[in-house]
């Protein structure tokens, strides 16, 4: 078995209430390489950290002949998310992504997630 190597670098920035992030992701292979770049915003619409309003895309390629069947493989998806803490220990996330790879199918997901910390 040989290792995965994954390579990665990011840029970040808070500018008033929202944060920005790019990221790059490369994953070389023996017969083909891996890429991808993910871009997310998010709004902090109290000002603080626990309560937000997200969006978040990326694209990516596939190369590699042992992943795909013909030429390469291109995949992109978009998501958006609301976390909301009413009260200090409990909060809730909820959200949907849309995704898709040009050689295979779609998937949309619905999700939520509930927060208690102590």
């Amino acid at each position: 078995t040989n290792p995965v190597k994954i390579y990665s670098v990011g840029i970040g920035k808070y500018t008033g209430d929202f944060y920005l992030r790019l990221r790059q992701v490369i994953v070389p292979g023996d017969n083909g390489n891996s890429s991808s770049q993910k871009g997310l915003m998010r709004y902090y619409f109290k000002g603080d950290a626990d309560n937000y309003f997200e969006l978040n895309s990326s694209i990516g390629r596939d190369d590699d002949p042992l992943v795909i069947a013909n030429g390469n493989q291109n995949r992109d998806s978009l998501g958006i998310a609301f976390v909301h803490y009413p009260v200090k220990m409990l909060g809730y996330k909820l959200g949907c992504t849309y995704s898709r790879e040009s050689n295979s199918y779609s998937e949309r997901e619905i999700f939520g997630a509930l927060y208690y910390r102590w």
